[in-house]
């Protein structure tokens, strides 16, 4: 592949989305013509992308763990961010969350408004609304 073909490759992957470029990053090289692939890795790495993956597979794992385990939800929010700043407010007190939330793994945030879940342990639900009170200040768009 020449240097023209190769500029060409990046320009039109840097349009395409991440589930997209994480399609064909999970696809074999093998099936890529030669210096295609690397273009699909270079533009995977530069959108950090492998962070998305391990998100993903972390929280189909902890799924799996709450059909088997007892979870609760301890708090809904209308938008993942704000539910992601609590779960981290959790984590820092040794409290393990998880953000469930119907949006495609956080790439089509809109369908899950108002409807994204904070789970933890259901041994932790008490000790967790206690932490998160804090959140409920009336001033606070969180809540």
């Amino acid at each position: 592949m020449d240097n023209k073909e190769r500029e060409r490759l990046r320009e039109e992957y840097q349009y395409l989305s991440d589930e997209e470029i994480i399609e064909l990053f999970q696809t074999d090289k093998e099936e890529f013509p030669e210096g295609v692939y690397e273009i699909v890795l270079e533009e995977f790495q530069k959108r950090g992308l492998q962070k998305k993956i391990d998100e993903m597979k972390r929280l189909e794992e902890l799924r799996k763990q709450a059909a088997h385990e007892g979870l609760a939800v301890v708090k809904t929010f209308p938008y993942r961010h704000y539910a992601e700043a609590a779960r981290g407010l959790l984590e820092d007190k040794g409290i393990e969350a998880i953000v469930l939330a119907d949006d495609a793994g956080g790439y089509r945030p809109h369908i899950a408004l108002g409807m994204v879940k904070l789970l933890v342990k259901e041994e932790n639900i008490e000790k967790a609304q206690e932490i998160l009170k804090v959140l409920d200040h009336p001033d606070n768009p969180q809540t």
